[in-house]
């Protein structure tokens, strides 16, 4: 007979259903609380830098009116990480097709040869739902 062992102490298991898996329910408690824990600190930090994002975007957004493009490299110094965003579509308007990345009230789009970033405000559009 194969010796069963608690998922979250390790302690063998000796009575109980056949399919237990846990000592007892102070265990099983423990192991998915941890088990949600670790799924939402994924989450926290993706959440944490889209803020951080958007609060860069936020200060250099005055800053880029009357600048032709924010050097990738300066934003990145302060912590911007242009693979975290929420959004994008290929703006199919534009000769080039760029994408266009979301970040709550900003978008931006990455110009690979020049290695800059240019932001713009979002226009939100407010469709009814009648």
């Amino acid at each position: 007979m194969i010796e069963k062992k608690c998922k979250q102490t390790g302690q063998p298991i000796i009575s109980g259903r056949s399919d237990k898996k846990f000592i007892n329910d102070k265990a099983r408690s423990k192991y998915h609380y941890q088990k949600r824990k670790e799924k939402n600190l994924i989450f926290e930090s993706i959440d944490k830098q889209l803020h951080l994002n958007h609060d860069i975007l936020e200060r250099f957004f005055e800053y880029s009116k009357g600048v032709k493009g924010i050097p990738l490299d300066i934003l990145e110094k302060k912590g911007f990480d242009p693979l975290v965003y929420f959004g994008s579509r290929i703006d199919l308007d534009t000769a080039l097709s760029s994408k266009i990345y979301y970040s709550y009230r900003y978008q931006y789009t990455y110009n690979k040869k020049e290695k800059k970033i240019y932001i713009k405000e979002r226009k939100r559009k407010i469709k009814s739902r009648f």
